[in-house]
């Protein structure tokens, strides 16, 4: 803060207020234990998001096929496991619970398709089953999920 006296000789002085060094907002470069803080923390997030962290699911060995056919987002999905386990759109049902499901889910869809994630060891009756589900509750499409086969030429 500047202010301005006139001395009895007529010159000017300016009087300045000086502020203790203690008082001032910044002191100068960060502080080393602030800055560890913050490393830590980003250390801390990166390890919680990254694969370390294991997303509960169930392990499913879809068959491979040759051809690629895609579905646009959006599309129902159930979910059969070769453990018995029934999931539709991420949720845990029963196959008698599955019908009501796929009829309340088809409502309000202009064109209703439903993919059906089916470990290789599923039987061929159980497919059906989930597939006349389907057709019953009003799907137009039901497609079934596979992997897309290695190349010849590929490692495993």
């Amino acid at each position: 803060m500047k202010t301005e006296s006139i001395t009895a000789s007529g010159q000017m002085t300016f009087l300045r207020r000086r502020y203790p060094l203690r008082l001032r907002l910044a002191k100068g470069i960060v502080g080393a234990v602030p800055l560890a803080d913050i490393v830590l923390l980003v250390i801390l997030f990166l390890i919680m998001g990254s694969w370390i962290v294991l997303k509960p699911g169930v392990f499913l060995q879809l068959p491979e096929a040759d051809f690629v056919a895609g579905v646009h987002a959006g599309a129902n999905v159930v979910t059969l496991s070769r453990e018995g386990l029934v999931f539709f759109n991420d949720e845990r049902t029963t196959l008698d619970q599955l019908r009501q499901q796929l009829v309340r889910a088809v409502h309000g869809q202009a064109e209703p398709v439903l993919v059906i994630e089916a470990d290789r060891r599923i039987t061929h009756e159980q497919l059906i089953r989930v597939y006349d589900m389907a057709k019953a509750a009003g799907y137009d499409e039901v497609l079934l999920a596979t992997r897309v086969a290695a190349s010849p030429g590929a490692s495993p």
